[in-house]
C-alpha cells in the first residue's frame, strides 16, 4: 500500500498538539492527558526518584538544604507531579539541571548535578532508583503511557499500527 510512516520524539506537548491538529495519526505520549480523537492506557508504572549510581550526591531532606532537581522544563508531567510532592511534604527544591533531550536529564543525573524522576522503564547506565526513605523524599504517584490517535475509528493500516504499538510496550514491560 501506499503509506509514509514517520517517526517522532519529542516532547509530550509537541506530540499531542500534533495529534491535535491531525498532523500526526498516533502517538505514545506520558500522562493521561485528555485531548481530541483516541486513546488508550498502554500500561501505568511508578514514577521513582534516580540518582547517580555513583553515589556523587548524597542528598537528605535533613540536611535542610534544597534539594537540585534535573527535570524537563515545564509542562511535563514528571515535573509537575514531582515538584508537587515536594511542595506538598514541604521539602525545598530547586531546578539544578535542564533540558531538552532524555539524555541530557540522564548525564546530568549520573554526574551527581541532582535527582530526576522517571518511571525505571529505560533506566540509563549509571543511574538507580533511589530509596526514597532513606532520604526522605515524598513517594511519587503512577504515571500512564498512553497511545493517542487522531481519529477513534482510523483507517485499517493506522489500526494495525496502533494494536502493534500497544503489543510491543506490553511485552517490554508487563
Amino acid at each position: 500500500p501506499d503509506v509514509r510512516v514517520e517517526a517522532r520524539i519529542a516532547r509530550n506537548a509537541d506530540l499531542l498538539n500534533r495529534i491535535e491538529n491531525g498532523s500526526l495519526d498516533l502517538a505514545v505520549a506520558w500522562g493521561g492527558v485528555k485531548k481530541n480523537g483516541y486513546q488508550e492506557t498502554i500500561v501505568e508504572l511508578p514514577m521513582q526518584w534516580i540518582g547517580s549510581s555513583h553515589r556523587y550526591l548524597d542528598w537528605r531532606v535533613e540536611s535542610g538544604n534544597p534539594l537540585p532537581v534535573i527535570a524537563f522544563d515545564a509542562p511535563c508531567p514528571f515535573h509537575s507531579k514531582a515538584t508537587d510532592a515536594l511542595n506538598l511534604a514541604g521539602i525545598p527544591w530547586h531546578l539544578s539541571f535542564t533540558s531538552s533531550s532524555l539524555n541530557g536529564l540522564s548525564a546530568a543525573t549520573e554526574a551527581g548535578l541532582g535527582y530526576t524522576i522517571r518511571t525505571a522503564l529505560g533506566l540509563q547506565s549509571g543511574t538507580e532508583v533511589l530509596n526514597t526513605e532513606d532520604r526522605g523524599l515524598p513517594a511519587l504517584p503512577s504515571i500512564a503511557l498512553t497511545l493517542h490517535r487522531h481519529e477513534a475509528n482510523p483507517n485499517p493500516l493506522t489500526e494495525r499500527l496502533s494494536n502493534m504499538v500497544v503489543q510491543a510496550i506490553r511485552s517490554e514491560v508487563v
